[in-house]
């Protein structure tokens, strides 16, 4: 079940592209204490997209200057990707904190 999507079209002369964005639910920040003097936060989270592209190259125009037009030639997306992420943070009652984060796609 996703919990943010964003949908995105675009039309032009030569093709039609729609990518869709997820996130998943995930676990809230975690804190916990490991001193009296220092808490570690631990977060991680999950996002999907899925683009339908099946041609690459567009033929944009110019509105006012008629038949002025040239060729974008792309390459192909991954039509599936993911990103998942994890991260720490130790931080101190002094102010201080440290942190990590670590990401896949």
């Amino acid at each position: 079940m996703a919990t943010d999507c964003a949908l995105t079209d675009i039309n032009t002369s030569s093709g039609f592209s729609r990518l869709i964005l997820s996130s998943f639910p995930h676990l809230p920040d975690q804190a916990l204490p490991v001193a009296t003097t220092a808490v570690l936060a631990l977060n991680a989270r999950a996002a999907w997209a899925h683009d339908w592209v099946t041609n690459p190259s567009l033929t944009p125009v110019f509105q006012a200057l008629p038949g002025a037009s040239f060729i974008v030639n792309g390459a192909t997306p991954v039509s599936d990707s993911a990103l998942l992420s994890a991260g720490g943070e130790l931080r101190f009652l002094n102010g201080w904190a440290i942190g990590g984060l670590w990401r896949v796609r």
